[in-house]
Parts: C-alpha cells; structure tokens; sequence
C-alpha cells in the first residue's frame, strides 16, 4: 500500500486536491469578507488544522505498526516451521521500517494564495 500511495501519480492528486481544498477556501473567506463580514483567513485555519490532522494520524500509525509488528515479532519468535520464521521476518521488516516514520512531510505542502484550478 504504501509504494502506491508514494506513487507520482497518487502524489500528483493528493496535491491537486489539496489545491482545490485551500482554492474553495479561499473563495469562502473573499464571498464572507465581500459581503460584510470581518477578514478572516480560513486557508491558514485549513493549512495549520491538516499539518497537525496529519502529523498525528501518521504517528498513530506508527506508534500501532510498532506494537503489533512487535506483538508478532513475540509470537512468531522461535517458530520452528517456515511459515512462522516468514512472519517473524516480515514482521521484523515492517517494525524495522515503521520506526523510519518521522512524521508528515509538508515540503511539497501548496502555500501562498490560492490560484483556480486549471
């Protein structure tokens, strides 16, 4: 799963929608500010609540990966058959990858006004 969401194509859409998202907003706020209403920057509002929303789902993830990887480590360690010395690898590989997880990386993150989709 995750080679496919690390995939150009899945990064490309996941960054257009973010686009869209902070574009919608953007229009609230102006349609809010035009008619009367007070300035307010929703698009921040956006961009600092889904850094945050994603920070903690992905060390939740992680912090979950880490334990049950580590549950199966436990079980299938020792096991005398195939089978149980493939799982205790792949569990040992998993564990060993999740504790690589650092966190949301908001590099590509879109920033600035928003622009109209294409």
């Amino acid at each position: 799963m995750i080679g496919y969401l690390n995939d150009a194509t899945a990064l490309d859409k996941g960054e257009g929608t973010l686009k869209d998202v902070r574009w919608e907003w953007w229009n609230y706020q102006e349609e809010y500010r035009l008619s009367g209403g007070r300035g307010i920057d929703v698009v921040t509002a956006w961009d600092v609540w889904y850094k945050d929303f994603m920070q903690t789902r992905i060390m939740a993830s992680r912090d979950w990966l880490i334990k049950w990887t580590t549950d199966g480590i436990s079980h299938w360690q020792g096991s005398p058959d195939a089978l149980g010395q493939t799982a205790e690898a792949v569990c040992a590989l998993y564990l060993d990858r999740a504790h690589e997880i650092a966190g949301f990386n908001s590099q590509g993150y879109p920033t600035g006004t928003p622009t109209a989709p294409p």
